[in-house]
């Protein structure tokens, strides 16, 4: 390089660096009721390192993902997930992805309904149906006209406890979320 007044310096390089900035990370949740409250990493970098963050707290997670310990039913739970190049040389490093962020609520698949079947010889009268079944606080008894169906049918009507046969129904119960139990049978004999 010559100055003005011609004299040269002495020969040097000019380095330019050029780091890629790391794709905004891919989190998946596997929702559902009953389900866990895992965040999986969908197809982390090689060259990337990754700061998880659940509702503004650090954590580590077991390989790819992030198992929530011991959730409380109803919490929703939101996870931060940020890529950074492994590259930090103090001029040019680290690169940081945008923020990847996502939520999971967390809901309890609620326990199978008690159920009393009602078997006795015929005698004058009638019972409901809904008094066979217990339900538990705060749950919705949803019934259904057989096992396999998921179409939900009202309440059966009272039977005569009069009439000799057979007939069963099956019950679950619902959260107010929208979880439902297995379903049980209830029988009349």
């Amino acid at each position: 390089i010559a100055s003005k007044d011609g004299c040269d310096s002495r020969a040097g390089t000019v380095e330019n660096a050029y780091i890629k900035i790391p794709e905004k990370p891919e989190i998946t949740t596997n929702d559902g009721c009953g389900e866990a409250v895992i965040f999986t990493l969908s197809s982390p970098d090689p060259y990337s390192t990754y700061s998880w963050n659940l509702d503004g707290t650090p954590v580590t997670p077991t390989g790819n993902a992030y198992k929530v310990a011991n959730p409380v039913d109803g919490q929703t739970y939101t996870i931060n997930v940020v890529a950074s190049t492994a590259t930090d040389d103090g001029l040019y490093g680290p690169c940081k992805s945008a923020t990847e962020t996502k939520s999971q609520k967390y809901l309890v698949s609620p326990k199978v309904p008690e159920v009393t079947s009602y078997s006795a010889c015929a005698t004058p009268g009638t019972k409901a149906w809904s008094s066979l079944v217990t339900k538990d606080e705060g749950m919705t008894l949803v019934w259904f006209e057989s096992q396999g169906s998921d179409v939900e049918i009202p309440t059966p009507a009272s039977f005569n406890t009069a009439e000799v046969g057979a007939k069963s129904y099956w019950v679950a119960q619902r959260t107010t979320s929208g979880c439902y139990s297995p379903k049980v049978e209830v029988k009349v004999n």
